[in-house]
């Protein structure tokens, strides 16, 4: 076996609920036949080097066991092409050790360079790695990549909330407002939290007459088109549905708004940290 960059001792048996982004806690699932099968990964190639690039940089990687929502965090250790297997980290929990080797589904998650990078594996064996024990696991045949978009994306403040509102007819002709959970916003469109009721978000779909409040900012007029849709599973097991969808002739006030709006937020965010 080939032996490459080990892992920095001290990251094993953290709940991946402590990762650094909100994103490893949700998993997306691509619907097939869908605009989301852009994101889809098939060549070994591509899925090599996301794979490589995963190791060299150490990333933190989110694994769900099963169909559960807890997780737990590990490392790649090491790529063996030859065998087509993959190291992993072990968590020092015993209990989320025994989960991931009687799963017979595992759900890996983690982000390289602010872009999502999820892959399943079916099994994961115990296996010996520079004398201390590891999990191998087979190379995937498939890897979802969520590309980062051509505008810079602001994940939505819980406060103030961002109100992203869309007029719409009943089936008696009636105008009703819904009032949807916005997740992020650029100038290029937004994600939204789909209203269980009320709405059908299908790809290609554009609704118009959608105002989108921006706290300090003013109020952005805008007509959007739904691009894809996933399915989330949230911290408590339950799910939800996701739609990322972008501005349709958006006026370049409107867009030069949001762009005010995001460098603001983003801003007053370094400031927090400093």
């Amino acid at each position: 076996m080939t032996q490459d960059t080990a892992i920095t001792p001290g990251t094993q048996g953290h709940d991946a609920s402590n990762a650094d982004s909100p994103d490893a806690t949700l998993r997306f699932e691509i619907r097939p036949g869908s605009d989301d099968d852009k994101y889809l990964l098939k060549d070994r190639t591509d899925i090599l080097y996301y794979l490589r690039s995963l190791q060299q940089k150490g990333a933190m990687i989110s694994v769900y066991p099963g169909e559960g929502p807890q997780a737990f965090l590990t490392r790649l250790l090491a790529i063996d092409e030859k065998t087509g297997n993959l190291i992993f980290d072990p968590s020092q929990n015993e209990q989320d050790n025994a989960k991931a080797l009687a799963s017979r589904l595992l759900v890996f998650i983690t982000q390289l360079d602010k872009v999502r990078i999820q892959f399943t594996l079916p099994a994961l064996e115990l296996t010996d790695y520079i004398g201390g024990p590891a999990f191998k696991g087979a190379i995937p045949g498939q890897m979802v990549r969520l590309q980062r978009r051509d505008y810079f994306r602001l994940t939505a403040p819980a406060n103030p909330r961002i109100h992203c509102v869309m007029s719409v007819k009943d089936e008696n002709g009636r105008e009703q407002h819904i009032d949807m959970n916005l997740l992020d916003i650029s100038g290029g469109g937004v994600g939204v939290l789909v209203p269980p009721v009320g709405l059908s978000f299908v790809p290609d779909t554009v609704f118009t007459n959608v105002r989108i409040a921006l706290p300090e900012q003013g109020e952005i007029s805008a007509s959007i088109k739904v691009c894809n849709v996933f399915t989330i599973t949230q911290r408590d097991g339950t799910t939800r549905t996701r739609a990322g969808c972008q501005f349709v002739g958006l006026a370049p006030q409107m867009r030069s708004a949001i762009q005010r709006y995001i460098m603001r937020v983003e801003r007053e965010r370094s400031e927090l940290v400093r």
